[in-house]
């Protein structure tokens, strides 16, 4: 009868692949129920990518959903005041 084998631990490369596969996992969940999750920054994504157009809210093709306090601690301030009047 032999010893029960036991599983080593995954090594430097394998355990740092396996959490950025985890991590993408949680952002693209994230990205994908912000609408439910943080509602108070939308993007619309448009078909001519003309973000002064006032008629362009026929070509909204999707949305993009973000919390305020997100894009306040990663914008400059100059995004800060051109993308949330």
């Amino acid at each position: 009868m032999s010893p029960p084998t036991v599983a080593s631990p995954p090594g430097l490369a394998e355990a740092t692949n396996n959490s950025l596969v985890v991590w993408q996992h949680h952002l693209a969940e994230l990205f994908r129920t912000a609408k439910d999750r943080f509602p108070d920054v939308v993007w619309a994504l448009t078909a001519d990518n003309d973000d002064d157009d006032d008629n362009n809210h026929n070509n909204v093709l999707d949305e993009v959903w973000g919390h305020k306090g997100v894009c306040v601690c990663s914008f400059l301030p100059v995004a800060l005041r051109s993308h949330l009047r």
